[in-house]
C-alpha cells in the first residue's frame, strides 16, 4: 500500500536517524507542521475548504519552527531527513483520505504497516547491517510502538480520515510538541531554550487557528 509506504516506512525511517542528532521536542515541533502543510494541500488536492484564518495559523506555525528549530547546530543532512519524514507523513495521510476513506480502521492499519514494512526492509538491506541485543528496555520500547503507536494511534487516525476531513484528521498531531517536550523533559532530561519555546508557542497558536477552522 502506497499510503501505507509513506505514512509508515518514509515518516519513521529518517525521523529516527534524525533522532539521533536533534533532540525529541524539536523534532517533534517540525512534525507539527503536518497538519497545516495538509490542510494547505487538501484545497487544491481535495477540494476542502481552507478559511482566511487558516491562512493566518499556517504562517504563525512555519514561523513558529523556523524559531524553534536548531539549525544553527544541526546537520543539513538531518534537516533534509527531517523534511523527508514530513513531506511522507503528509503525503500518506493524502492519499489515504483520497484512495482509502472508507476501508475500516483495522484493516486498513494492517495494509499500511505492511506498506511500511517494505519500506524499512529496502531500508535495511541498502543501508544497514541487521543486529539485534534483545534487553528488557529494548523489548519494553517495541511492545510500545507496536501496541500504542502503530496500532493504536495508526487505527484512531484512520478512523479519523474516514470520519473527516485529511485536515481535521491531521490536527491530532497538534498535541505532539508539548507531549514530546514534557516526556522528554521527565524521560532523557532534555530542555527547550528560550527560543525553542518561544517557537513551541507560537506553531501552538498557529496549528490552533488551523483546527479551530478546519471542518
Amino acid at each position: 500500500d502506497l499510503g501505507g509506504a509513506l505514512a509508515h516506512g518514509l515518516t519513521r525511517a529518517p525521523a529516527h536517524i534524525a533522532l539521533i542528532t536533534v533532540n525529541a521536542a524539536p523534532l517533534a515541533l517540525v512534525h507539527a507542521i503536518h497538519p497545516v502543510l495538509t490542510a494547505a494541500l487538501a484545497v487544491p488536492l481535495l477540494n476542502e475548504r481552507f478559511t482566511p484564518r487558516q491562512w493566518a495559523g499556517m504562517a504563525l506555525g512555519l514561523a513558529g519552527v523556523v524559531l524553534a528549530f536548531p539549525f544553527a547546530t544541526t546537520q543539513w543532512s538531518v534537516i533534509a531527513l527531517v523534511g523527508l519524514s514530513l513531506a511522507a507523513l503528509t503525503g500518506g495521510t493524502l492519499y489515504l483520505k483520497r484512495f482509502a476513506p472508507d476501508v475500516p480502521p483495522f484493516p486498513a492499519t494492517a495494509v499500511q504497516l505492511c506498506g511500511g514494512a517494505i519500506i524499512s526492509a529496502i531500508g535495511v538491506g541498502l543501508f544497514e547491517a541487521p543486529q539485534v541485543s534483545w534487553t528488557p528496555s529494548l523489548l519494553l520500547m517495541m511492545s510500545w510502538n507496536i501496541a500504542m503507536v502503530s496500532v493504536g494511534a495508526m487505527v484512531i487516525y484512520s478512523l479519523m480520515l474516514a470520519r473527516g476531513q485529511a485536515g481535521r484528521a491531521a490536527s491530532a498531531f497538534f498535541i505532539v510538541p508539548g507531549s514530546a517536550a514534557l516526556m522528554a523533559w521527565v524521560l532523557l532530561d532534555q530542555t527547550l531554550g528560550a527560543l525553542a519555546l518561544a517557537g513551541l508557542a507560537l506553531a501552538s497558536l498557529g496549528v490552533w487557528l488551523v483546527w479551530r477552522q478546519a471542518g
